[in-house]
């Protein structure tokens, strides 16, 4: 709860300057920083570098939440990944947790872990959703053998769309959180696909993505709306052929090889 009220009240301040609404988020700067102090405080353990539950949603909130510099970091991460193993690699978590520790695992150098952790067909994973023939979003991954009285069609678990869209395809837009014009392409390439495919309509026109995997090369091809404008980064690991790293965002076909 203390994580979600310092998240909720740093992104009021963002909106609120935004709109011009200095005096109020002058107040909300103010209450996202009390309750980063009482976080720090009471629910960090700074001799481990730990959340307090020390389960996989609490270490991944203080590692969201940018509450550990670039020397604890690494620590940090690795008792989050200590969750994960302690659990054969499976999810652990509720719907706060799900919603984020995909996220900060890419982010943080664990895509093939992440990716892992969604397709595996045993429970609890999305791949399990997928094995019982499930074709929406349950509240919980449960034995659909047991009837409990959950909700079958759930939301709160469809971030993970998401994080197809924005490490899979690579979409993400108004990275600087300045222009909803400008898009980052940067994919990530698990071992296991082959291809990608992913299209978004934006208030500036469409952007679509597809990326094919042969060997030790890439296919990667892109279609964007006048509108829009921004840069194509080479997925980590791989560089284009012409040995650029970045490019100008525009549409057309890429070749890439893996470096």
């Amino acid at each position: 709860s203390t994580a979600c009220a310092i998240d909720l009240a740093e992104k009021c301040a963002f909106i609120f300057r935004v709109l011009g609404m200095e005096e109020r988020a002058i107040f909300a700067d103010a209450v996202a920083q009390s309750f980063r102090h009482s976080f720090a405080k009471h629910l960090i353990d700074w001799e481990k570098l730990t959340v307090a539950g020390e389960c996989q949603t609490s270490q991944t909130l203080g590692l969201y939440l940018n509450f550990f510099n670039e020397e604890q970091k690494s620590k940090a991460l690795a008792h989050l990944i200590e969750y994960i193993n302690k659990y054969e690699d499976h999810l652990h978590v509720g719907v706060i947790g799900g919603r984020l520790i995909f996220h900060v695992l890419v982010q943080n150098g664990y895509a093939e872990l992440a990716y892992k952790m969604i397709v595996r067909s045993d429970f609890p994973s999305y791949g399990f959703f997928k094995e019982i023939n499930s074709s929406t979003l349950w509240e919980g991954f449960v034995n659909p053998n047991i009837y409990l009285p959950y909700s079958r069609n759930h939301h709160f678990w469809g971030d993970v769309s998401h994080w197809f869209y924005r490490y899979l395809a690579g979409i993400n837009i108004n990275p600087s959180k300045v222009d909803c014009s400008e898009i980052i392409i940067k994919p990530y390439i698990i071992a296991d696909i082959t291809f990608v495919e992913a299209t978004h309509e934006t208030p500036y026109g469409k952007i679509a993505v597809a990326w094919k995997k042969e060997g030790e090369s890439l296919s990667l091809k892109i279609e964007k709306a006048s509108g829009l404008k921004g840069k194509l980064f080479a997925p980590d690991g791989w560089g284009f052929v012409d040995s650029d790293k970045v490019k100008t965002l525009e549409s057309g076909s890429y070749a890439l090889r893996k470096q």
